[in-house]
């Protein structure tokens, strides 16, 4: 009868094989060889036509440094013009809101000023009922 080769990688992980130091060395080294080819292989784009946006750039000296943002902010500011008389308004309109936000903080401080009154015994004692 013929045995059926069993591929490693559907192997339980329990069963693994266990490699001895030699197995386990000689793999490390076929692994860094393959690495090391791969490294000295020419540029497989070298041979193709210059088609600079289709191929991706390798560039080594390419800096990183800060890159204009492209805006799109013109045209809202295009748009969306105040003339004078809207820019007075406007600025009118936060110093109102600054003022009546200053007359609520007032009210709540007065109001809370009152409620930290501290009442001593002897005035509780005149401020029951009979």
């Amino acid at each position: 009868m013929v045995e059926k080769k069993i591929s490693a990688r559907s192997q339980d992980p329990s069963q693994r094989r266990i490699l001895d130091r030699a197995t386990r060395q000689r793999r490390l080294n076929r692994q860094l060889e393959a690495l090391e080819n791969d490294n000295f292989q020419d540029d497989p784009h070298a041979n193709m036509p210059q088609l600079v946006k289709r191929l991706p750039q390798f560039d080594d000296d390419a800096e990183t440094g800060k890159k204009k943002k492209k805006t799109r902010g013109d045209h809202f500011k295009l748009r969306f013009r105040k003339n004078f008389q809207a820019l007075l308004e406007e600025q009118v309109l936060k110093v109102d809101s600054l003022s009546y936000a200053m007359k609520i903080y007032k009210y709540y401080l007065i109001k809370r000023s009152f409620q930290t009154i501290k009442v001593s015994s002897s005035q509780t004692n005149r401020l029951s009922l009979p």
